[in-house]
C-alpha cells in the first residue's frame, strides 16, 4: 500500500470521513464530524488582519504557481499551506487563477485530486477543492461528497464543483441529507434552484428545514421552489409534510433578513390558512394577523 506522507503521517481527512461514513451510515454526523483530526494544529494560527489575509492570500497563489512552475515539489507546497491563514472558497479563485494559467488540464486535476485526497489540514484540502472546480470528473464525487460531509469547511467548495458537473443533484441531495447548519445551507439552496425531480422537492418540503435558525436563509426559496401552496392542497396532506410545512413557515417568520419571510412570500396568507386549518399554532395565527391580504390572498 503507497502512503503520501508529504504532509506528515496523520489522517488524511478524506480518510477521516469514510471511516466516519461507515460508522454512521445515515443521517447527519454526530457534531458535524467535530473536532477534525487537524483541530489542534488548524486553530493554533490566529485570524489574520486584512493586510495579513491578502499577504496569506498572496502566497497560496505564489506556492501553486511555484510548484507547477518547477520551482516547489509537493512538500514544498504543502509546507506552505499548512503555515498561512487560508481564505474562503470565492477568494482562493483570484489567487489561483493566475496560478493554473496556462497549466495542462490533467496537471490542474492532478493536484486538485492529490491535494483533497491525502490531505490532512482544511487548508491544502480547501486548495485541492477550488482547484477541482471546472474539472473534476465523475470519479472525484465520493471524495468531495465526503468532505463535505465534515463540519461547515468544505461544503461551499464541494457545492460550486458539483453545478459545474452533470446531473448534480442526487449529490447534492445526498449532502443535504447528511448535513446540519452551514453545511446543509449550500447544497439545499443549489436544489432549490435547479432541481425538478419529484422526490427531492418531497424531501426539501418535508425535511430540510429544522429548528436550526440557519433555515432560514433557504426556507423561503424551499416553500417557493417546491410549491408549498400546491402541496398542501391536496385533501389529507401527510404529517410529514405538515411538520414541514410548519417547521419552512416558522423559519420564514423568523428569518430576519436571512432569506425571505413571510411578508415577502406571495402565497403566506393562502398557505398560513390551509395550514392551520390542520394544526393550531398560535405563533403562526399571530403572524398570519400581521399580514395584509392584498395580492397574496388572491388565487394565481
Amino acid at each position: 500500500m503507497n502512503v503520501d506522507l508529504s504532509q506528515g503521517d496523520a489522517l488524511a481527512l478524506y480518510e477521516y470521513a469514510k471511516r466516519l461514513l461507515r460508522e454512521h451510515p445515515d443521517g447527519p454526523l454526530p457534531g458535524q464530524g467535530l473536532p477534525l483530526p487537524d483541530h489542534d494544529t488548524y486553530y493554533r494560527q490566529p485570524v489574520p488582519n486584512s493586510r495579513a489575509r491578502e499577504a496569506g492570500a498572496a502566497r497560496i497563489g505564489a506556492a501553486v504557481g511555484a510548484y507547477f512552475g518547477g520551482g516547489a515539489d509537493y512538500a514544498d507546497l504543502c509546507q506552505t499551506l499548512v503555515s498561512v491563514f487560508c481564505p474562503p472558497w470565492h477568494e482562493l479563485i483570484s489567487v489561483l487563477e493566475p496560478a493554473i494559467s496556462g497549466v495542462e488540464f490533467g496537471r490542474v486535476l492532478a493536484l486538485g485530486r492529490r491535494l483533497t485526497r491525502t490531505g490532512t489540514d482544511r487548508r491544502p484540502v480547501q486548495v485541492g477543492l477550488v482547484l477541482l472546480q471546472g474539472v473534476a470528473e465523475a470519479e472525484d464525487v465520493d471524495c468531495i461528497s465526503a468532505l463535505a460531509i465534515l463540519g461547515n469547511s468544505f461544503s461551499p467548495s464541494v457545492v460550486e464543483i458539483l453545478k459545474r458537473m452533470p446531473d448534480p443533484d442526487t449529490t447534492l441531495w445526498w449532502i443535504a441529507r447528511r448535513t446540519t447548519a452551514w453545511a446543509r445551507v449550500y447544497p439545499v439552496e443549489a436544489l432549490c434552484r435547479t432541481t425538478t425531480d419529484p422526490a427531492i422537492k418531497a424531501w426539501l418540503l418535508r425535511h430540510s428545514v429544522t429548528d436550526d435558525p440557519l433555515s432560514g436563509y433557504y426556507a423561503g426559496e424551499v416553500a417557493v421552489s417546491c410549491d408549498l401552496r400546491g402541496a398542501l392542497e391536496v385533501p389529507e396532506p401527510d404529517e410529514a409534510l405538515l411538520d414541514g410545512a410548519e417547521a419552512i413557515l416558522h423559519a420564514m417568520d423568523r428569518a430576519g433578513g436571512m432569506g425571505p419571510g413571510l411578508e415577502h412570500y406571495h402565497d403566506a396568507v393562502p398557505v398560513l390558512r390551509r395550514f392551520l386549518q390542520f394544526r393550531e399554532s398560535p405563533p403562526l395565527r399571530a403572524a398570519l394577523a400581521r399580514l395584509p391580504p392584498g395580492p397574496r390572498d388572491a388565487s394565481p
